[in-house]
């Protein structure tokens, strides 16, 4: 999107603290919304105003505005965290034309990864490696340490604090002034009232407050339905959902096997043992620091049908330096393994230091040639826009005629031809 950009809101009644966040934007000066209608279904709202902005009509009005109109959500409270996600997907509308809304005051580690649709307000603080899902509200005075992970659709209230390596699962709620320690799981759903001190997890559909949070009641609010899904509400293709960051005890094997057999060749550099490599790559899957990086996840159902991995391009000798020490602990390690390295680091050309980096792109066997690969690649490239990279790059083997096609036909260029692999890049319009 331009810097400006007309915009039209979804929700009416608490438009009022989302025009003031919008009005701040503008005042910044980098982009500028003009609000040009609200939309809610409420008739008695509609030909009325709110802070001078005329409600036009039902939500469905939404597909009568240009496809370039921005959008936005005035849906925030917490009773209706599910329904404000629900419209969205029943009016089928791209993510993509929800701009983060970000206030100016906001202290925003550039590492931060906010996804679309999602609402910082005053004086928020994220430290390194958060991610925070699309369609999130953050409320003012809140802070967030690092790799703190919000899945799609969590509000927090004003004044809360979540130190690091928290997750909070899609659609959770965590009420004001309330404190999260380091590394709990809040479910799916789950609610945590208003100045709690939370210190264990919280299981998905449940709700628990006090100082400290003890006991846990179940929230009935939350559909069942939703209870089930551990993924998310990011990126859909019929029945595919890519969901980020989403690694945990039950589904860390299945991604490690994968990630395994798309590049045997090179770990077997290590070892011959499967069982010990997996168990290290395992330990990579679980540290951020690592040459595996960021991962995005491809779901149907419950299964793992492929992924994704990403970092800055800039961070590439540092995370494979960090990753190297796991694997030199080996007490069987290949004792040519300098040689080896020496040699394999000869075949990979440099990349562009100011792109995001494709470090691991796999697709399952059996699901391929049903044009996932386009959708992870389409993925990939928005998440670059919208931490601000107008550039992707990645290796590929020059031997693998397919995985070569495949990258030219969704716009990637070689930019180096190194005898085994390839580099490609594509500029991110």
């Amino acid at each position: 999107m331009s810097n400006e950009s007309n915009m039209v809101v979804l929700g009416g009644p608490t438009f009022k603290e989302l025009q003031q966040l919008i009005l701040d934007i503008n005042a910044a000066g980098d982009k500028h919304y003009n609000v040009i209608a609200l939309l809610d279904d409420n008739e008695e709202l509609h030909g009325t105003k709110i802070c001078g902005v005329e409600v036009k009509g039902h939500l469905k009005m939404v597909h009568e505005f240009p496809e370039d109109t921005a959008l936005a959500l005035a849906i925030n409270n917490y009773k209706r965290r599910v329904q404000r996600i629900k419209i969205i997907e029943t009016l089928g509308l791209k993510s993509d034309r929800f701009p983060a809304l970000i206030h100016p005051t906001g202290v925003i580690d550039p590492s931060t990864n906010i996804g679309y649709g999602s609402q910082v307000y005053q004086f928020c603080t994220t430290a390194l490696g958060v991610i925070v899902g699309n369609f999130c509200m953050l409320s003012p005075f809140s802070l967030f340490a690092s790799d703190v992970c919000l899945g799609d659709g969590v509000l927090t209230g004003a004044r809360v604090t979540v130190l690091g390596g928290v997750k909070l699962e899609s659609l959770s709620f965590v009420g004001s002034g309330s404190i999260i320690t380091e590394g709990v799981i809040v479910g799916t759903g789950a609610l945590i009232g208003a100045g709690s001190l939370l210190q264990r997890n919280v299981k998905s559909g449940y709700f628990t407050m006090g100082y400290p949070a003890t006991q846990q009641i179940k929230n009935i609010r939350v559909p069942e339905k939703l209870l089930c899904n551990k993924k998310g509400l990011l990126t859909h293709s019929n029945d595919f959902q890519v969901v980020v960051n989403l690694t945990n005890s039950n589904n860390l094997k299945e991604i490690s096997e994968l990630i395994y057999a798309s590049d045997q060749n090179f770990y077997k550099l290590f070892s011959t043992n499967k069982e010990k490599v997996l168990n290290i790559i395992q330990r990579l899957v679980k540290d951020k620091k690592s040459d595996i990086g960021n991962i995005s996840i491809l779901f149907k159902d419950d299964r793992i049908v492929g992924l994704y991995c990403w970092y800055k391009a800039s961070e590439m000798w540092q995370r494979q330096m960090h990753s190297l020490k796991y694997f030199l602990e080996m007490d069987d390690l290949n004792l040519n393994i300098k040689n080896d390295l020496a040699d394999f680091k000869k075949q990979l050309g440099t990349v562009d230091q100011k792109s995001l980096y494709l470090s691991k792109f796999i697709i399952s066997k059996e699901f391929r040639n049903l044009r996932l690969s386009s959708l992870l690649i389409e993925d990939f490239e928005l998440r670059a826009k919208r931490i601000k990279f107008n550039k992707t790059t990645l290796h590929v083997r020059a031997s693998n005629t397919i995985a070569v096609k495949l990258y030219k036909n969704n716009g990637y260029k070689i930019d180096k031809n190194c005898p085994i692999y390839l580099v490609m890049e594509k500029v991110i319009l």
